[in-house]
């Protein structure tokens, strides 16, 4: 059982432009004790401990942004693994190792968070190319301006990006790098052609500058309705090794539930080996029907022992997914068995704008949510609202008149200013 208590707290790392440059990806690794931070030009790394503290940065000049793109998106490898990537606009990856210098002994999936030493730094292992590597011009803009009364527009890519520009992509027809997933063993990219890209986490690029290396283990198109690209690119990404299955959310709106195809020859205990003895996991992604009604906008799958799909809308709601629930194969659509949403409080899509990313706990026992414009909540498994930071009744759908018409406390998060410096 869960019970929420207190408020979440607003880190600042004192950088004086982080106005200017919003938070594009927040990724934990509760084993290693570290929460990634990752921001256009720039990863930072702070302990998960009771008291966070940032631990380590690094920053890239204008020049190196202008030629990689600004980061989108960013995974850590996990199974005690220190090893970050991280997905530039450009079309590439970068494989950081995050090393602790004063440490007296390596890291390991069972440290104690409160035991992180006082620095890190990230040390460029591999930049990996699956498309051109091109400069695509990437510029951070402000949510809103994507924004249609709370509504993101389908087609348009993720607030913070513009389009993306594709020259020279055809050899490889993979265009460019805008999402990731993985776990351990498997590092997949979602590209801007709508394909899916399964590079190598033990890949290391000749060279002390990290240079560009080209290490596809496999890569597949299941996406393609038909044969169709109308669903555009792929631009989030979950995987979840024990239910043999991706979700991925397209620039469409659409989000697809992928699964790994049994079937193949070559299969040696459940995976297709490759080289290396890496498994194969691009190639083998089968459709098996479409999640959401053409306005999703992220995707999560619970551990297995819930066996469900969190997909975030545009509308805010949250809608989840048996993933094993027997679909109607005329039509490949699938009907959620839950629906959450800020609208129970009386907040219209206009009030929160769209679902800007959707978790679930280590043990599937609650989903958490955020929105573009503002507020956080959290639910049980079950639907029960643990948390929210907007206050009942505060929006413009609300039955409480004068606050919703108002634009003073109630149009604000009850935790907007507590801000703990670094």
């Amino acid at each position: 059982m869960y019970f929420a208590y207190a408020w979440p707290k607003v880190l600042a790392s004192g950088m004086q432009q982080r106005g200017d440059e919003p938070v594009v990806a927040l990724e934990l690794d509760a084993g290693l004790g570290c929460l990634a931070v990752v921001m256009a030009s720039s990863v930072e790394i702070w302990s998960t401990g009771q008291h966070r503290r940032l631990v380590g940065r690094h920053t890239r000049d204008p020049e190196a942004v202008a030629e990689d793109g600004a980061y989108l998106a960013a995974r850590w490898r996990g199974g005690g693994f220190a090893r970050l990537a991280v997905v530039a606009a450009g079309g590439r990856a970068r494989l950081f190792d995050v090393v602790w210098p004063n440490a007296s002994t390596p890291r390991d999936a069972d440290a104690d968070p409160a035991a992180l030493p006082d620095r890190c730094e990230l040390v460029l292992r591999a930049t990996l190319t699956v498309g051109p590597g091109s400069i695509v011009g990437m510029i951070p803009t402000a949510a809103d301006d994507l924004l249609d009364g709370g509504h993101r527009r389908m087609g348009s890519l993720p607030p913070m990006l513009s389009p993306v520009n594709e020259e020279s992509a055809a050899p490889l027809n993979d265009g460019v790098c805008l999402s990731i997933a993985g776990d351990g063993d498997v590092l997949l990219l979602g590209t801007s052609t709508g394909h899916i890209v399964q590079c190598s986490w033990d890949a290391r690029s000749s060279g002390s500058t990290g240079g560009s290396s080209h290490d596809v283990v496999s890569r597949g198109d299941p996406c393609a309705d038909g044969g169709d690209h109308r669903h555009g690119a792929v631009i989030r990404l979950d995987y979840s090794t024990e239910m043999r299955a991706v979700a991925a959310v397209m620039s469409s709106g659409a989000c697809a539930l992928l699964r790994i195809d049994d079937t193949m020859d070559g299969i040696v205990d459940g995976d297709l080996v490759g080289r290396a003895g890496e498994k194969r996991v691009a190639e083998r992604l089968r459709l098996e029907r479409w999640l959401g009604e053409g306005d999703s906008t992220c995707a999560s799958f619970s551990p297995p022992s819930r066996g469900t799909v969190a997909v975030g809308a545009s509308t805010g709601a949250v809608r989840l997914y048996r993933v094993d629930s027997e679909a109607d194969y005329d039509v490949h659509v699938a009907t959620p068995w839950h629906v959450l949403s800020p609208a129970d409080w009386g907040y219209a899509p206009a009030d929160t704008g769209g679902c800007a990313d959707v978790r679930w706990t280590s043990n599937g026992g609650a989903v958490a949510a955020g929105w573009w414009r503002r507020g956080i909540a959290a639910w049980s498994a079950n639907g029960c609202r643990l948390m929210c930071t907007l206050r009942q009744g505060g929006g413009t759908a609300g039955s409480h008149g004068s606050d919703a018409a108002g634009s003073g406390s109630a149009r604000r998060d009850p935790w907007e200013g507590r801000v703990d410096d670094a």
